[in-house]
């Protein structure tokens, strides 16, 4: 990161920048008017419990942030929407994560 006099910078290799649906799973975190700095992982072993991950389901992206990592005997992850009640139902596999968020624009 670098502070200049009349702009910041920063410096993340490969990242992308990601807009949010308004589904409210993850208020107050992010919405619709949050933008998302993410990063392409590179193997598991990158992803922790606390991170906030893309992945996807049924062809659809999801948002979330993992509560749980196990092996059964393949890595998985258990996610939950910061502002739903319970887990999500399905593990996810690294195949079907995208990328893992590392930053936040509001």
């Amino acid at each position: 990161i670098r502070a200049f006099e009349n702009r910041i910078v920063i410096y993340i290799n490969d990242s992308y920048l990601a807009n949010f649906t308004d589904t409210h799973s993850m208020e107050p975190v992010l919405d619709k008017k949050s933008t998302g700095i993410e990063v392409v992982p590179d193997s598991s072993n990158e992803i922790r419990v606390g991170d906030i991950i893309s992945y996807t389901n049924n062809n659809e992206i999801i948002i979330h942030r993992v509560v749980k990592i196990g092996y059964d005997p393949e890595w998985y992850a258990i996610t939950k929407g910061d502002n739903n009640p319970t887990n999500d139902p399905e593990r996810v596999r690294f195949n079907q994560v995208k990328r893992i968020l590392v930053g936040i624009l509001y």
